[in-house]
């Protein structure tokens, strides 16, 4: 992926945003929003950026040629991208509601992937475009594009569009819900659908969720289940990552969901990742994930150490683990063993004293 934005060191109790630094307390829910590539066009002139803006958003127009509309998308989202000013003048020039004309059925599939595109680099680190994007109806058209008859390349970008349109955003939360995203999302959850797809999609549907008004439907569209199928062995592990990195924000915003996630049979998944053979960015997500399924939970506590977390865990303490991934392990074993004199005695006998105090 061409572009991918750390999610760690934010407070417990605040949301993840899409561009915070990586944490040195506690792993991030989901610690990458995967950028997608951008679409092939070709080249513009826009060299002379203060006039160009105005003259590409009139080459969105409908009696433009598809091809044209597709280079000016991408045109515009390069002169978007990373730049607030031109973020500002693309949005007061009135190109949102020209490019969510593009996400329509009947455009072509290469025109709607390089409009969300767009829609997502206006979107990207400027919370202000996201009502404005919202109130042009760009979310029910982004979700539309999430269909299982709409090319992979496609869903990709409204996934990762959807997701920078709801960061954060309550109000676009509740219209994402009520547009039908979360079971087209839950949809993308698949051993057929790319992992990059997959990947945009569980972020997507972590924010989406992380919503008091959306708790009901989480549970409806069967989106914990979905996170635990995508840990499952054969899974690729960047696609692991995310899922146990999803779970961790479910429960950490929620601890009411720690009981479903428990019975969705999350808790043995989650400790098959933390396996020498888990590359070390799944273990540390495997770790958070479990550290606030049992947070508080005697009932979780003794599921989490029956399934074999402790001894697990205990080896990620090794001197040959990165810091992080031990991090992690500490204070999921610290969570596992608070209030709990049985977990206590079996941390011990896992031999976690001699690493601990070196």
């Amino acid at each position: 992926m061409s572009a991918k934005e750390d999610l760690h060191d934010q407070p417990e109790d605040q949301e993840i945003p899409c561009d915070a630094a990586k944490c040195h307390h506690t792993a991030s829910p989901i610690d990458e929003c995967s950028g997608p590539h951008e679409p092939k066009a070709g080249a513009l002139d826009y060299s002379n950026e203060a006039d160009a803006i105005p003259h590409l958003v009139a080459l969105l127009s409908p009696d433009v040629p598809s091809n044209k509309q597709k280079d000016t998308a991408v045109a515009l989202a390069r002169l978007a991208l990373d730049n607030p000013d031109n973020q500002g003048k693309v949005a007061s020039a009135g190109a949102i509601p020209a490019l969510v004309a593009l996400l329509s059925a009947h455009t072509p599939p290469d025109v709607q992937e390089a409009a969300a595109y767009a829609l997502l680099q206006l979107l990207s680190g400027n919370p202000g475009n996201q009502d404005k994007v919202a109130s042009a109806g760009a979310i029910p058209a982004l979700v539309a594009l999430l269909s299982a008859s709409t090319p992979p390349q496609v869903q990709e970008q409204a996934a990762a569009a959807i997701l920078h349109v709801v960061v954060s955003n309550p109000g676009n939360k509740d219209k994402a819900a009520s547009a039908g995203a979360i079971p087209a999302l839950v949809a993308l959850l698949s051993v057929h659908t790319p992992p990059d797809v997959q990947i945009n999609a569980i972020f997507a549907l972590a924010h989406v969720c992380d919503n008091p008004c959306n708790q009901h439907k989480v549970e409806s569209a069967g989106v914990i289940p979905a996170f635990v199928t995508s840990m499952s062995a054969g899974t690729p592990p960047q696609v692991q990552k995310q899922a146990a990195g999803a779970l961790f924000h479910l429960v950490s915003s929620n601890p009411g969901n720690q009981g479903k996630v428990a019975s969705a049979g999350a808790i043995p998944a989650l400790v098959a990742l933390l396996s020498k053979h888990t590359p070390p960015e799944v273990q540390e997500q495997a770790a958070c994930a479990l550290l606030h399924l049992v947070s508080s939970n005697p009932g979780n506590q003794d599921k989490v150490a029956s399934a074999g977390a402790i001894p697990a865990l205990v080896a990620l303490l090794s001197a040959h683990t990165p810091p992080d991934v031990q991090k992690a392990a500490v204070r999921a074993l610290a969570n596992l063993v608070d209030g709990n004199p049985c977990n206590q005695s079996k941390v011990a006998s896992a031999g976690a004293i001699p690493p601990l105090m070196s």
